[in-house]
């Protein structure tokens, strides 16, 4: 029922496995923000304490950013399909793994079967630079069927560092995310 009405939706990596477990999260981010940060202290918002609840959560607060952020980046990398800055046949999404260690890639473009792009989305105020690079890189052993050279892209708050897109890299930083 709430998944009909357009409250939760259904998710699952994109690309095989097919028969992937789905997660279930509330689509819109005002009600996920609603429920995320602020009811859990409505209560002391109630009372006159918002601000003593801000900061006591504000972990709480940056986590509804970041996931905001992540939807923020790859509606950024299909904008970016759409234009021709990126392959025009490259489907866009999210991954995660479904067997063994846990493995996340935020913005995953898939040509085909196999996957062309790997993004990484972090809600972070300093630059990303090479370490977020090679953290990113290592995934790609982990998903389906990546190309020969696949493209690494980083999105980050602060921006990234220029030595990422010196050894070819995309970086992108807040402001390209909300520029349509």
């Amino acid at each position: 029922m709430l998944v009909g009405s357009g409250f939760v939706r259904r998710s699952v990596p994109i690309g095989p496995p097919v028969k992937a477990r789905p997660i279930y999260e509330i689509a819109d981010p005002y009600l996920a923000f609603w429920f995320g940060v602020v009811y859990p202290d409505l209560p002391q918002i109630e009372a006159g304490q918002g601000r003593a609840a801000l900061r006591r959560n504000a972990q709480r607060w940056q986590r509804h950013l970041g996931w905001v952020f992540e939807e923020a980046a790859r509606a950024h990398a299909a904008r970016l399909v759409a234009r021709g800055d990126l392959p025009e046949d490259l489907v866009v999404g999210r991954w995660w793994a479904t067997s063994g260690e846990p493995c996340e890639v935020d913005v995953l473009g898939l040509r085909g079967p196999r996957t062309a792009l790997l993004g990484e989305a972090r809600w972070r105020a300093k630059p990303l630079g090479r370490w977020e690079l090679r953290e990113l890189m290592a995934k790609t052993g982990r998903v389906p069927e990546p190309v020969e050279e696949p493209i690494y892209a980083l999105w980050g708050r602060g921006g990234v560092e220029r030595s990422v897109r010196a050894v070819g890299a995309l970086g992108f930083g807040l402001e390209d995310v909300i520029r349509p």
